[in-house]
């Protein structure tokens, strides 16, 4: 005969596991992310040491809201007219804290670089001219794939001799986009006038 009393230690023990369970995987989930995005620089100092990566961060994270909300609009720009009023925050935001910005599809299509200027039209986004596919930034598939949708590194621009700081995060519609936010905004200028270079050179590869 079926006896409730002896059945509910039972679920409670079921219930209890379970959670525990969850919490375990929260934790190796959120040692994974930490592992992720603690990149190490040439010079084999980590990220989270970095003098100008602890600024771009507290700038980055006093902004992060707004800022990542309106990736969004830049990736969904049905023409030009629209992209511009889209890009403009991002390029008044780069401008006046002097940072680079990098927006890029989950594709590694590159909506805007602000170090690119003229180049960021709707047409060029389209057509994939304003950079490089910034699919192949450590930080930005550290922000595409990582489970709390962060990338950060410490890259050497051997064009201008400088170690970059890089910030990039999913936006928070899923993993509909990226932004990268980098100091100094150095891009690698080899060769080329933007797009994606050719024979002559590596063309204009984006602002880190």
């Amino acid at each position: 005969m079926y006896d409730k009393n002896s059945f509910l230690p039972l679920l409670a023990i079921a219930i209890v596991g379970t959670a525990l369970l969850f919490k375990k995987k929260n934790k190796k989930c959120d040692k994974n992310c930490k592992n992720a995005r603690n990149y190490k620089s040439q010079v084999n100092s980590i990220v989270a040491d970095n003098s100008t990566w602890k600024e771009l961060n507290a700038l980055f994270n006093a902004n992060e809201s707004k800022l990542l909300a309106d990736v969004v609009n830049v990736i969904k720009a049905k023409d030009q007219s629209g992209y511009a009023s889209a890009i403009l925050p991002f390029q008044q935001f780069a401008t006046v804290y002097g940072v680079g910005i990098i927006i890029s599809t989950a594709e590694g299509l590159v909506a805007f670089d602000s170090v690119k200027g003229l180049a960021n039209t709707h047409n060029n986004y389209l057509l994939g001219l304003i950079s490089e596919n910034y699919n192949t930034k450590a930080s930005t598939m550290s922000a595409l794939l990582s489970c709390d949708g962060k990338g950060n590194e410490i890259i050497f621009n051997p064009v201008t001799n400088q170690f970059v700081a890089v910030i990039a995060r999913r936006s928070h519609a899923g993993a509909l986009g990226v932004m990268s936010i980098s100091k100094p905004p150095t891009a690698f200028v080899i060769g080329g006038n933007g797009g994606n270079g050719g024979a002559g050179g590596a063309g204009g590869n984006a602002g880190l």
